[in-house]
């Protein structure tokens, strides 16, 4: 029981990790792993009830443990495989994985107190002992799963691994209790072809992990990582080779510009197929090189400009330094301080070749990198910042949803000089038009100005930031802007992009008065996030 526990628990936050990256919304995900899970183990205790288990025998722990085995071992692989080829089902895959394996492990013991009952064991004594090994066993996973197996081995492994277990458990029982089976050689047939799949899956979880990310991915994976805190996946587009220019493709891109000017069709094709390097983080996009640089010199120099003289810099995320780039070229900062809690992220980006792509800004003696958890570092820090630029993930789950609350926004408030200035990343007001309000409404909530502002973009169309202080309004903010001289070398942002940034049109705020503000003891963010 204390390796039934064991296994049950890694199955179970195998599933709910893999239906964060595919289904989104932490809460929601729960619901449809872990509760639906539990659910179905009460329907599997209840089952054991009826006739069938009347006379209960080591047969049936044996072929509990078989397919309990089958489906451990194959959930996500297989999931990882139908929803790269049939992502529009992908719910209705968790909804089959996850009662399934809740019914075979809410079998377990009632059937292993009914097997130790029939050998002698006392009632009493009998269900305390399996109870405990079974909440043991799941101690272990809770605290094996996010310290060693998912960091080191990823969800499939994890998963595999506790399946597998449940294998050695039900062969394991052939041996140690011989005389309880009743029919023997078919368990001996079962757990020989579950085996066998097993071997045959173990040796393929690479090649399938590969084959179904690939598909997830619109360009060659050219690294990835799982670290304690997410998985970071790298891919790159190879630049355009003449001998790709293939008679088939011609014809494509002949319908799709509606040219009979070869040298354009060319040039066209060529532009599409520029070297691309795009970074996703759980498999939401990051940045790509194709356009980050807009992105990243509208959430820093705004700012820094509204700031005379700028000694000191906060960045909140970002850790993949192409903030603190953009930062490096004022002049007068003298200090850098960017708070990022993942390490191996922040390493990614200092010590391998991705460091180009931020212009080795990590090595700056300006800059130091505190891996730390954004909330813990304002709440325990007592120094200023000039400006503070927070660069975090979206809100899509509760983890990320907190770094956008009120509490938040009141620490780093507290750690803004009484001149100092502020941008944070705020989500599409396009795409996710709720989560933009929101955002704004809870930077107003604790006390800070909050404009708001888009820009367009190629990989993410049009994206939100909000900028402000705790000593100017909206007005003066934008009207100062207008009056600034862009004396910064930028490849993307001007006066024309600067002013046209605070036009919305009148859609984006309607219903403004309805939209609810995000609080610690009310994190709507994640929700809002995830509506469709």
């Amino acid at each position: 029981m204390l390796l039934s526990g064991y296994c049950g628990i890694i199955s179970e936050l195998s599933l709910f990790n893999l239906g964060t990256v595919l289904i989104g919304g932490a809460n929601k995900t729960l619901f449809y792993t872990m509760g639906i899970m539990m659910f179905f183990m009460g329907i599997g205790s209840f089952l054991t009830s009826l006739k069938m288990f009347k006379n209960v025998s080591m047969d049936h722990f044996a072929f509990v443990e078989i397919f309990l085995s089958f489906f451990c071992m194959s959930s996500v692989s297989f999931i990882q495989l139908l929803a790269s080829e049939y992502p529009n089902y992908t719910l209705y895959y968790f909804l089959i994985y996850s009662p399934i394996i809740g019914i075979l492990i809410g079998m377990e013991i009632p059937i292993i107190l009914r097997l130790n009952e029939k050998m002698g064991s006392d009632l009493g004594e009998n269900s305390s002992f399996v109870m405990m090994a079974d909440y043991f066993g799941c101690l272990l996973a809770f605290l094996l799963f996010p310290f060693y197996l998912f960091p080191h081995y990823g969800i499939n492994i994890s998963a595999f691994s506790g399946g597998f277990i449940n294998l050695v458990l039900a062969i394991a029982t052939l041996f140690v209790f011989p005389s309880e089976f009743k029919r023997k050689k078919l368990v001996i047939t079962f757990a020989v072809i579950v085996f066998s799949f097993s071997a045959w899956l173990g040796f393929s979880l690479d090649h399938l992990a590969t084959i179904s990310e690939q598909k997830l991915y619109r360009d060659p994976i050219a690294f990835k990582q799982n670290t304690p805190y997410q998985k970071l996946v790298v891919t790159s587009k190879q630049p355009f080779q003449e001998s790709q220019y293939n008679a088939k493709m011609k014809a494509q891109i002949k319908l799709l510009f509606q040219s009979d000017d070869k040298r354009f069709e060319v040039k066209r094709f060529y532009d599409r197929f520029e070297k691309d390097i795009r970074f996703f983080i759980n498999g939401g996009l990051q940045f790509s090189t194709i356009d980050e640089y807009r992105y990243h010199e509208f959430i820093t120099h705004p700012a820094m400009l509204l700031h005379p003289n700028i000694k000191s810099v906060l960045i909140l995320g970002g850790g993949d330094g192409l903030v603190a780039k953009e930062v490096l070229k004022h002049k007068s900062v003298e200090s850098i301080t960017l708070i990022d809690l993942d390490k191996e992220l922040t390493n990614l980006f200092k010590y391998t070749d991705l460091s180009k792509l931020n212009n080795h800004a990590f090595k700056s003696p300006k800059v130091t990198i505190i891996n730390d958890d954004a909330f813990l570092y304002l709440r325990q820090s007592n120094q200023k910042y000039d400006v503070i630029l927070i660069d975090f993930p979206d809100p899509h789950s509760i983890h990320t949803a907190k770094l956008y609350t009120k509490q938040f926004f009141l620490l780093m408030k507290q750690s803004l000089t009484d001149k100092g200035h502020y941008c944070i990343q705020s989500a599409s007001p396009l795409f996710n038009r709720k989560v933009f309000l929101s955002i704004g409404k809870t930077l107003k909530a604790a006390g800070l100005s909050a404009a708001p502002q888009q820009i367009n973009m190629k990989t993410f169309e049009v994206w939100g930031f909000h900028i402000g202080s705790k000593h100017q309004s909206e007005k003066q903010i934008r009207d100062q802007l207008k009056t600034i001289n862009l004396n910064i070398k930028t490849k993307y942002l001007n006066k024309d992009i600067l002013d046209a940034s605070f036009a919305f049109g009148n859609d984006i705020f309607e219903d403004y008065d309805k939209i609810p503000m995000n609080d610690m003891n009310r994190l709507v963010l994640s929700n809002l996030y995830n509506e469709h």
